[in-house]
């Protein structure tokens, strides 16, 4: 399981996408109308979805899926390839040929995490998924909350469970790389944790890696 933002990326991707989703004037915008809520994160006083959410429906509000996914397919394409630590693509590649199940788990958005992890021979992506009103348009909210911290556990052993690998047998050796506190709770799960430092090194970590950072 490979966590996307800070440990396959060398930095957050949303904002990056939101700037060529929508323009850096518009983003700046964006920016602006959501500052009371980013600030209050930023300062621990509201909480890291919540904050998220204001920015997504101030930058992506009422826009149609089928145009997002447009713009999420280009970014996938263009965009991420530009944020990659090819030290951790090669972790990828070689986890890939022991004939790993591989697993991407991130709280970027599924309009660009699942066409990149396509490409890349990802055998399955949770991720955050944006919620759409009525007629297919987004409404800034996240579908089922931020896929981060315990949350990308429930979906993780949702998913196992729903693919039938939760059984008599466990499920089997797991190994997970993480980078933020966030990832916590996903790297305390695996048999086998990972701690993606500075330099983009992925570095046995204790079961919680969040002190080491």
């Amino acid at each position: 399981m490979f966590d996307f933002d800070g440990a396959l990326s060398r930095r957050d991707s949303l904002l990056p996408f939101l700037r060529e989703a929508i323009g850096p004037l518009a983003l700046g915008r964006a920016l602006a109308a959501s500052s009371p809520w980013l600030a209050g994160n930023a300062l621990r006083l509201t909480r890291d979805d919540n904050a998220k959410e204001r920015l997504l429906a101030a930058a992506l509000g009422g826009r149609h899926i089928d145009d997002l996914r447009a713009l999420g397919a280009t970014f996938a394409q263009d965009g991420v390839p530009r944020l990659l630590r090819e030290t951790m693509m090669t972790e990828v590649r070689r986890r890939r040929d022991e004939g790993r199940l591989c697993i991407l788990v991130g709280a970027a958005l599924d309009l660009y995490l699942e066409p990149w992890a396509s490409r890349e021979g990802f055998d399955h992506v949770i991720c955050s998924r944006l919620a759409l009103d009525a007629d297919s348009r987004a409404t800034g909210a996240l579908a089922g909350g931020d896929c981060q911290g315990q949350e990308k556990v429930r979906r993780i052993y949702a998913w196992l469970s729903a693919q039938g690998a939760i059984g008599r047998g466990g499920i089997g050796h797991c190994v997970a790389y993480g980078r933020s506190a966030a990832d916590a709770p996903m790297l305390d799960m695996a048999d086998e944790a990972f701690w993606v430092d500075g330099a983009g090194a992925p570095k046995a970590a204790p079961k919680s890696p969040a002190s080491a950072a």
